[in-house]
């Protein structure tokens, strides 16, 4: 007769389960919704000559000292040179 003894085992807890799944449900919703939003991106100026390598990139520098970039790819290459 083979005998076993489980030590340190716990019994399933269903509102555990649950809020683990929701916890995890919660944060990927979250990280989804971050990645897919579309943010603005600030950076200092630059005195330099943009080629796009790769991608759709719009260049737009209607107002007298400010340049807006627009990638219109989800990936793009802008190589600056001075």
């Amino acid at each position: 007769m083979v005998s076993a003894v489980v030590v340190g085992s716990r019994a399933s807890n269903p509102s555990r389960t649950r809020r683990t799944t929701l916890l995890i449900s919660c944060a990927s919703a979250a990280l989804a919704g971050a990645a897919l939003a579309p943010q603005k991106a600030e950076a200092q100026a630059f005195s330099g000559t943009p080629t796009t390598a790769t991608g759709t990139v719009t260049y737009s520098r209607a107002t007298p000292g400010v340049e807006t970039i627009t990638v219109g790819t989800s990936t793009a290459t802008i190589n600056w040179s001075p």
